[in-house]
């Protein structure tokens, strides 16, 4: 599970994901979602796209790879999710809908 948070690259809880054999399980954090804090909505847009699509590019990944090395259990919240780690009044709900709406048309698996 990566936080945002924690600064760490998410190449590292990728490759630990597929070494220990679990789905990868990614944080969007309030700061990212305040509206307080977004200068430029259009901006953020375009940059929270970009993100999400590089998160979930990376549950994906996780998802085939562990499949092929016999990680078998399908039930929610199979193959990883991106999630929101706190929303409230101060949320953005242009930025969710963004995130969401990138989440839904990227993230199906094939195969």
């Amino acid at each position: 599970m990566r936080l945002y948070d924690d600064r760490m690259p998410l190449k590292l809880y990728q490759e630990q994901a597929i070494k220990h054999n679990v789905p990868l399980f990614i944080g969007i954090a309030a700061s990212q979602i305040d509206c307080n804090s977004i200068a430029d909505i259009s901006a953020t847009k375009e940059e929270i796209k970009q993100l999400s699509l590089e998160y979930v590019e990376s549950i994906k990944k996780v998802a085939q790879v562990i499949k092929k090395n016999g990680h078998k259990l399908r039930k929610p919240p199979w193959p990883g999710t991106v999630y929101f780690e706190d929303v409230s009044a101060n949320s953005s709900m242009e930025i969710i809908e963004t995130i969401i709406s990138t989440v839904l048309k990227k993230g199906a698996l094939k195969g």
